[in-house]
Parts: structure tokens; C-alpha cells; sequence
């Protein structure tokens, strides 16, 4: 179940105030060691900080650089300027240290001997998954091991593990995880509201996990099908996210009810005229349109003129000259209301997930019976009317056809669809499979006019831990740049370009 924010209970204020002061970063000593005495483990609420980062990282979703949201290929944005230019991005390699994992690690380590609280403690080792999987899907190699360690056990110069060995270990916590929530952990302290994504409910966090382990099985198949394969196999026929009741999503709060920090950040930002920059984007409205997709109206808005238009990516002056003056199409409606719905794993995803591993062999499913029922639980998702599932159902979208390959990429743009603002998460199914086709423009910069494989590290690491940050970069094929390709970008026939590319208009 989603959980709709409590303002009576004011619970993110009160949270804020204790977890304040566990903010901080095994990479800087300084910072997270100023009184580390201060507030001792008997006093702080180990829930209380799992609320906050369940909140904050969750929000964290719609607050990431505004060039990802471009990357997604759902978005245009014409403030950005140049999104192909090289620079380190602080974010959100700092905020994810400094925020989210350090005090999840705590919520764990607080937790880890009170038998009252193993569920808490189970919770805390999947989110933290759910938090290191999006960082290392970001920038490849990153400090896990080493990281966010207790006060008294802080690593200086956390070594940077690679992804291969982080995603191993991610494989294994969810795993054990599954298997203790499983078992008979005696009389627990209840949990209810303070998580903000299933309300306690143990069940929803086994399917979460297991969904979440498929989700990194499949991203690893290019490069290491035996391990795609069996975490992919075991999970399975076990417990997963099969319906849209049991979608791992988190709902903002209503305008009318709550304060401003639990509103969507999308909301928050129209004053300061973020619906001015961010536009639908040309790849959204030429799939939603080619398609006749019943979603149209509701990802993207009709221009003045009455018609869909989308923002190109990367365009040269010269072209961006032939649309000037031109209508664009807003975002949805959906995406600015104050109580946004964040998804984090939804039911369609699944289903397209097992698709795929039908697909390829690596399991006895029927792939086109999961991929329509991947279409169908997206459309009832977005309240579409029935006669008009039934009627896309029957069209060409609605039925893998031609090799695999072409089959592959209906799956994929289905499961982008379906996914509609789960920004990281489209950028790393783009990289992985190369779909959807996003058209670029002639203005190549440092990328040579690709889509960047990966985020570069920030400045501060190389300043705070530049022996262990250079060992990584070696380790990538063309060294810190936007260019190089993280341990499961191993797909031989990507980048995959649109049919138009180099001609322009595409259209």
C-alpha cells in the first residue's frame, strides 16, 4: 500500500531534528566525527531515521541534475545549455553519501541487536540496496565496503570496490534478507506509518526485495549471464510484485494538508518557473504518437496550437533556429501535482521484466503473455478505460513480433512507458539495451553527440581521496569520462541510433 503523509503527526520534522546529526561521510572525517558523542544509540530512534531517508532519497527521485532527466529520454530542458560537456558532478554521488547511506547504516547497525526490531533491520538492508544500486548504475566503481561505517570504525580513504563485487554483495543482501523475513522473528515493535512505502507490511517487503533483485539481475545479463540467470531464476517463483496494489511507491503530500518539504519537488519548483524549462520531450511524443497509445494525454499536453511537439536533444544553433517561436507540449499534469506519486518498483515493470528473461531463454515463461499483461496493468495503472486497453491490446503494440531483437525493443519501450519518471531508472535500461531510440542533434561537444554511459566522479573526491578515485577511473575504459562504460554496460551492439539520426528535422 502507499502511504499518504500524516500532518498531525509531523513526522519528517521530528526526524529531522535527531537525524541532523548523523549526516555525514565516511570520505570526510571532519565532518561526520564533530561531537560524535553528542546523541548516544540509546537515544536515538533507529524509525525515525528510517522515515527520513525512505522520504529524502525517495524525493531525491524528481531532485537529481536536470540533465538525467534529458538522458531519460522523457524530458527536454532549454536551460540546460550544454548536456554533453565533461565536468564532475557533485551530485549525487555527495548527497547520497552524506544523507541517505550513512544514516540507513545506522538504522542498521542501532537495529542489529535488539531481536525486537529484526524486521527494522531487514527493511534497512533492502533500502540501502535499493540507495547503493542506483549510485553504482551512475558512476560504475564506487566506496561500498568502506563506506559509512560506524564512528569508531570510519575508513579515511574508503577504497572504491567495483561494481561487479557491489553488485554481488547486493545480490547476497537481498537474499538473506528474504530468507529472515521469512522466518519467525518472534514479537516485533510494530512499524505502521513510520515507513512511508508499505506501512510495516512484511509480505509487500519480500516482493520488493525479490522484484528489486530481479530488476539488477536482468542489468547484469550482458556481462555475466550465469549470474543474471540464477538470481533471475531464483526469484522467480517466489514472491514478486504481480499487482498494482502491491507497487513499492511513495505518495507526496496534498497541498492543502502538509508543509512545503513534503510536497512534490516538481510542485515547489513552479514559482521559481520550472514548467518554463522542462518540456515533454521529441522521443515522447513521437513513441506515445506512432503508437496511439491511450497514455498520450496523460504524460504530455497538447501545445497551443493543439498538436504534440517535444524538445530535440543536443541541437546546433542553426537547428534550433527552425523550431524558434514553435508551441511545445508541457509535461503532464501528473508530474507537477503536489501529491506526485513516486514509484520505485511497479507491477508492469515486473512483468517486462520476466519478459525479457522468457525472451532470452533464461526462463520457461510465455514472453508475449508478459508483456501484455505488463501493458494491461500499466494502462488499468493510469485509469485507462477498458474498451481502449482492449482496443491497444489489439493493435500492433500489443503483440511481440519480428526477432528477437525487434521484440526486445518493444518490451523495453513498454516497460520505459511504464516506468513514465523514474528518471535513473530509464537512463540505465537506455544504456543497457540502447532503447528507446533517442534522435541527438549536430552538436556533438565532448560526448561526440552520444548519450553519456555514466556520470563523472566529483571534484571533491579527487581533492579528499584521489589515490583510491584514480585506481577507479583506471579501471574504466577511457578513464573518468562521460564516454566510459561501467562493468554491466557490456552490450556489443549499443549505442543504438534513431532511424533519422544526422538528418534533420526527423521528422
Amino acid at each position: 500500500m502507499n502511504f499518504l503523509f500524516d500532518p498531525g503527526k509531523k513526522i519528517i520534522a521530528a526526524v529531522a531534528a535527531v537525524c541532523l546529526l548523523f549526516a555525514g561521510c565516511t570520505k570526510d572525517f571532519d565532518a561526520i566525527n564533530t561531537n560524535p558523542r553528542l546523541v548516544t544509540a540509546k537515544v536515538a530512534n533507529p524509525l525515525l531515521i528510517f522515515t527520513k531517508v525512505q522520504k529524502e532519497s525517495v524525493f531525491n527521485l524528481m531532485g537529481l541534475d536536470g540533465r538525467l532527466e534529458v538522458y531519460s529520454g522523457y524530458t527536454g530542458n532549454g536551460a540546460l545549455g550544454n548536456i554533453f560537456a565533461k565536468g564532475p558532478w557533485s551530485e549525487p554521488f555527495g548527497s547520497f553519501y552524506t544523507n541517505y547511506i550513512i544514516n540507513i547504516s545506522e538504522v542498521i547497525r542501532l537495529s542489529q541487536d535488539d531481536p525486537s526490531l529484526t524486521t527494522l533491520h531487514t527493511f534497512a538492508r533492502i533500502w540501502k540496496v535499493w540507495l547503493f544500486s542506483r549510485l553504482t548504475d551512475l558512476y560504475g566503481d564506487i566506496p561500498y565496503f568502506d563506506a559509512a561505517k560506524d564512528v569508531n570504525e570510519t575508513v579515511l580513504l574508503p577504497r572504491y570496490d567495483t561494481q561487479k563485487e557491489i553488485y554481488e554483495d547486493l545480490f547476497k543482501e537481498l537474499k538473506e534478507s528474504v530468507a529472515v523475513l521469512k522466518a519467525d522473528n518472534g514479537a516485533q515493535k510494530a512499524i505502521g506509518k513510520q515507513d512511508l512505502i508499505y506501512n510495516g507490511n512484511t509480505e509487500a517487503w519480500i516482493r520488493f526485495a525479490n522484484s528489486l533483485r530481479l530488476r539488477l539481475a536482468m542489468r547484469v545479463r550482458y556481462v555475466d549471464l550465469a549470474l543474471a540467470s540464477s538470481n533471475i531464476n531464483d526469484v522467480t517463483n517466489d514472491q514478486l510484485i504481480v499487482e498494482n496494489t502491491q507497487n513499492a511507491a511513495l505518495i507526496a503530500g496534498d497541498a492543502a494538508h502538509v508543509s512545503q518539504e513534503n510536497k512534490n519537488p516538481y510542485y515547489n519548483s513552479i514559482p521559481g518557473g520550472a514548467k518554463e524549462f522542462r518540456w515533454t520531450s521529441f522521443t515522447m511524443v513521437e513513441t506515445l504518437t506512432s503508437l496511439d497509445d491511450p497514455r498520450i494525454d496523460i504524460f504530455i499536453k497538447r501545445t497551443t496550437a493543439g498538436d504534440y511537439f517535444g524538445l530535440f536533444l543536443s541541437l546546433s544553433t542553426p537547428e534550433k533556429e527552425v523550431f524558434s517561436g514553435r508551441p511545445q507540449s508541457e509535461l503532464g499534469e501528473i508530474i507537477w501535482r503536489s501529491d506526485f506519486t513516486f514509484k520505485i518498483i511497479n507491477t508492469s515493470e515486473v512483468y517486462f521484466l520476466r519478459a525479457e528473461a522468457a525472451l532470452k531463454g533464461i526462463t520457461t515463461e510465455n514472453a508475449n503473455a508478459l508483456y501484455v499483461e505488463g501493458i494491461r496493468k500499466s494502462l488499468q495503472y493510469y485509469n485507462v478505460a477498458e474498451p481502449d486497453i482492449v482496443d491497444y491490446l489489439a493493435s500492433p503494440a500489443g503483440t511481440l513480433t519480428g526477432s528477437d531483437e525487434e521484440k526486445l525493443e518493444q518490451i523495453i519501450v513498454q516497460k520505459w512507458l511504464a516506468n513514465y519518471y523514474q528518471i535513473d531508472e530509464a537512463y540505465a535500461e537506455f544504456r543497457r539495451t540502447g532503447y528507446p531510440r533517442l534522435y541527438t542533434g549536430s552538436a556533438l561537444s565532448d560526448t561526440n553527440g552520444e548519450i553519456p554511459r555514466r556520470l563523472q566522479y566529483p571534484l571533491s573526491e579527487f581533492n579528499s581521496n584521489g589515490v583510491n578515485l584514480e585506481q577507479a577511473a583506471q579501471r574504466l575504459s577511457n578513464g573518468d569520462a562521460l564516454t566510459s562504460r561501467i562493468w554491466w554496460d557490456a552490450n556489443p551492439d549499443v549505442p543504438k541510433h534513431h532511424p533519422q539520426q544526422g538528418v534533420f528535422p526527423p521528422m
